[in-house]
């Protein structure tokens, strides 16, 4: 049995990862997008938190929307998480994956493209 010390090692380990194989809440994306246009940038520094999703072999974030939003806005495409353990919970019902061949990384799907402009 795994003690409760080597269980915080196993899961608070900083790793690189591939924004576009991040699993994305739409709905947390729209709600990120809205606060930069108008201002509100990340309090928050350092890693996005994301729990592993066995059933797709991928990461979700749980933490770090602002963050996020603010890297691919810079043209970044890796970026540094730490994982906070395994998914118990389903998938969100609308998912986002960005796509970097798109303008907005695909999010003018799905918000006005006058307030992905002013990000």
């Amino acid at each position: 049995m795994i003690n409760f010390t080597e269980f915080l090692e196993e899961n608070n380990k900083k790793f690189k990862i591939l924004i576009k194989d991040i699993i994305l809440n739409k709905d947390e994306i729209e709600s990120a997008v809205d606060n930069i246009s108008r201002g509100l940038r990340a309090i928050t520094q350092g890693p996005l938190e994301v729990y592993y999703h066995p059933s797709e072999d991928k990461y979700e974030l749980s933490n770090g929307y602002h963050r996020i939003i603010e890297a691919l806005f810079q043209g970044k495409k890796e970026i540094e998480a730490i994982s906070k353990g395994t998914a118990t919970w389903d998938l969100p019902k609308y998912i986002f994956y960005p796509d970097f061949d798109k303008k907005y990384f695909g999010m003018k799907d799905f918000i006005e493209e006058y307030i992905l402009r002013k990000i």
